[in-house]
């Protein structure tokens, strides 16, 4: 959560609209988030605008009350799979119809250089990204 709103600083007000997991998406967690996000921001040699606490509002319901959450969530589940776990079956479902045009991967810093982190249909997710998750 903290890499998706270190950025966002230049919005007046920004409500984001999440699916509820269980303690993942606690408040304590999403404020913790959103500190991480504040130091990042004041951390950053790009002059990102500073991110007010006041301005961020989370909407944090059921993915089952809201289908475009429920879209949502199913493709990072998807996504979060091959990660955890190795299984690219659900992620491949989403990959041959092009549903998830890209997935940056964010961790892996190894591969920063010439945006080898970066996994689109032509070079997808494979076995060697769980793999490396277990180092």
């Amino acid at each position: 959560m903290s890499h998706l709103i270190k950025d966002k600083g230049k919005y007046p007000k920004l409500v984001l609209n999440i699916a509820g997991r269980g303690s993942t998406t606690s408040n304590v967690n999403l404020k913790r988030s959103l500190a991480i996000a504040q130091e990042r921001t004041k951390n950053s040699t790009n002059n990102l605008p500073n991110i007010y606490a006041s301005n961020i509002k989370f909407n944090t319901q059921p993915y089952s009350n809201e289908p475009l959450l429920a879209i949502t969530d199913y493709a990072l589940w998807a996504v979060q799979r091959v990660f955890e776990k190795g299984d690219l079956y659900f992620y491949n479902l989403l990959l041959d119809n092009n549903k998830i045009p890209l997935v940056l991967d964010l961790y892996d810093t190894e591969h920063y250089k010439n945006s080898e982190n970066y996994h689109t249909k032509s070079k997808p997710l494979n076995i060697g990204c769980w793999l490396k998750t277990k180092k």
